[in-house]
């Protein structure tokens, strides 16, 4: 499951999700909870309330939400690095072409 996927088809993506997990939302209970978990409400409410999986040196878990940001934050040296660690699974997911670049997606 990728989260550009999430992005692009979020009813599609998150209702498979749901399913999978054993769950049968109808259409209103799936789309309050797409609402619910989209990430400018989880953004706010990291901000009011903090969020216990952000890293002590992390300023924010949440950053902005889009998509390929990776490819503009991190350096030319932490992307070869994050290709060469999962170039594997990179490419099963297509994030990488075949000559091992990065997609801009």
């Amino acid at each position: 499951m990728r989260y550009e996927d999430m992005l692009r088809e979020p009813e599609k993506y998150f209702g498979g999700l749901a399913r999978h997990l054993l769950f049968n939302p109808d259409a209103t209970q799936l789309k309050q909870a797409i609402e619910l978990s989209s990430f400018e409400k989880l953004k706010k409410q990291e901000e009011a309330k903090g969020f216990r999986e952000k890293p002590k040196q992390a300023q924010s878990f949440f950053r902005d939400g889009t998509l390929g940001q990776w490819q503009t934050v991190l350096s030319e040296e932490q992307i070869k690095r994050v290709i060469n660690d999962h170039s594997e699974q990179m490419k099963r997911f297509g994030y990488l072409t075949g000559d091992g670049e990065p997609r801009v997606s």
